[in-house]
């Protein structure tokens, strides 16, 4: 709700700032897009986030669990796994090494176990149900600080 009243005023400071050089529409555009383009950012990296668990994971039957206990990943665990994923070809190297683990795994300390498969209808009750922690937050305060230089380059470009 705050983004909508920020908007209007940012793009009436850049008008007084840069006259007949931006448009408001552009930038207002140009705003929405990165805030969709956080959006699925974030979105992307923490898609484990509840149960340790995607859609399609939980379809198929996987889990990420800690390597050391087996127990399932955290939040902050599970978006550390997915950072790596922004370096695909690398990503891709570790798993022609290993089938077993990823980069990812290796950098949070996690794998990948076969579990029982599980309706992904449940993630949606899961989702109305949960209360966020400390760790919670900064699985999805990280992406953003990540995104920020990013978004700043789709503004300036």
């Amino acid at each position: 709700m705050t983004i909508f009243m920020i908007l209007p005023v940012f793009t009436l400071f850049l008008e007084k700032v840069f006259p007949n050089t931006v448009s408001k529409y552009d930038v207002l555009l140009s705003l929405i897009d990165v805030m969709l383009l956080l959006f699925l950012f974030v979105l992307a990296l923490n898609k484990d986030f509840f149960s340790s668990q995607s859609l399609v994971k939980r379809y198929w039957g996987y889990q990420v669990v800690s390597a050391k206990t087996l127990k399932p990943a955290g939040q902050l665990k599970c978006m550390i796994r997915n950072i790596t994923t922004l370096i695909l070809p690398i990503e891709m190297f570790f798993l022609l090494i290993n089938k077993e683990k990823r980069l990812g795994d290796y950098i949070a300390g996690t794998k990948l176990v076969q579990v029982e498969k599980s309706d992904p209808a449940l993630l949606f009750d899961e989702m109305g149900n949960y209360q966020l922690d400390s760790e919670s937050w900064w699985a999805l305060i990280i992406p953003v600080i990540i995104f920020k230089p990013y978004a700043l380059l789709v503004l300036l470009a």
